[in-house]
């Protein structure tokens, strides 16, 4: 009887993770979550275990694993520390995948995401492919960190590599759910929304049941290097509260706010200019053209809803609590909308 593949998902409790770890069961694959804690809200499966060991440690980790895997996924590859674990453990594997970001992207000028607040945001020729401009490799910012991995791991593995480069991720489970941004202000009953830019942003969005379809797509097809994974559209930021708000089954006002008024409707996908990404590779491309952000955020939309506090949501939605502006500030918006 053939042997069923296998893989290990390192940082397999996210919202990446989660979405991969249900993708692979369905196709019949054996599942093995690696993280440091068991999650909130398991998933249990007969064909699904828990490898609860540090990744830094190897020795351990390698025990703990046992028999090879035909792939690995590392959903949190962020530092070269990661990229020298993850290749002790490239023995045990045929293929290692590795979730980027498409924020390793720089425009003529160098200017990244990382420094937009102080040196502007990077006016990118669009759409951004793969062979687009990066910045350096360094340890400074997550960008350049980021950056650094890919090429160490390029430079450095014996195994075959593909590196998944999305945008903004949305899905359940999310530390950082930008769709927090409207669905509060639906649920505290605000049916007026400003969106600076004029609403007109676009923030390519990425699903993580795309990212779950692409990994699988290039291990059947022992596909390997760098791919941009990005929903089929990239919508502004109105089209994105108008998807939501249908979504949850009502309509809200989009008030666009110009440049050069005051700064409210600063959404998390509110950008001077468009970021917008495509694959070189027809075949992701293709299967990049599946996914609709207006039929995907739905399970977003229903996990927030279900397990988020709207009075006490930052504890649950750290990164989103941490921007350096309050998201909710209504009493400056009913000021704004009063002298309009």
């Amino acid at each position: 009887m053939r042997r069923r593949p296998k893989i290990l998902i390192i940082g397999g409790t996210g919202q990446i993770g989660r979405a991969v770890t249900r993708h692979f069961l369905n196709l019949g694959w054996f599942v093995v979550v690696n993280a440091r804690n068991m999650p909130v809200a398991p998933i249990w499966h007969d064909d699904l275990r828990y490898l609860l060991v540090d990744r830094k440690n190897t020795e351990e980790f390698k025990y703990a694993l046992g028999d090879p895997v035909d792939l690995i996924l590392d959903c949190i590859c962020y530092h070269k520390h990661d990229v020298e674990t993850l290749l002790k453990l490239s023995p045990l594997t045929g293929n290692i995948s590795v979730v980027s970001s498409a924020s390793v992207y720089c425009d003529f000028q160098r200017r990244t995401l990382d420094e937009a607040s102080t040196n502007g945001f990077p006016e990118f020729q669009l759409p951004i492919t793969e062979a687009h401009t990066t910045v350096g490799p360094s340890g400074d910012t997550y960008s350049t960190r980021k950056r650094e991995m890919e090429q160490l791991l390029m430079e450095r593995s014996s195994v075959p590599i593909s590196i998944l480069r999305p945008c903004a991720i949305y899905g359940p489970f999310s530390n950082h759910a930008r769709e927090w941004y409207f669905v509060k202000r639906i649920l505290d009953g605000r049916t007026k929304i400003p969106l600076a830019f004029r609403g007109e942003s676009r923030f390519h969005t990425t699903s993580v049941n795309l990212i779950a379809h692409v990994t699988c797509y290039l291990f059947e097809h022992s596909k390997t290097g760098i791919f941009n994974v990005a929903d089929q559209t990239a919508l502004s930021t109105g089209e994105i509260g108008q998807a939501i708000a249908k979504n949850m089954g009502t309509s809200i006002e989009c008030v666009k706010v110009r440049q050069g008024e005051p700064l409210i409707g600063l959404s998390p996908w509110s950008i001077p200019r468009p970021m917008i990404l495509t694959s070189h590779d027809p075949a992701v491309a293709m299967i990049n053209s599946k996914y609709n952000y207006a039929d995907e955020v739905s399970s977003t939309i229903r996990f927030l809803i279900d397990n988020i506090d709207p009075e006490n949501w930052k504890s649950s939605l750290p990164v989103l609590s941490n921007y350096p502006r309050d998201l909710f500030d209504y009493a400056t918006e009913d000021r704004f909308f009063n002298l309009m």
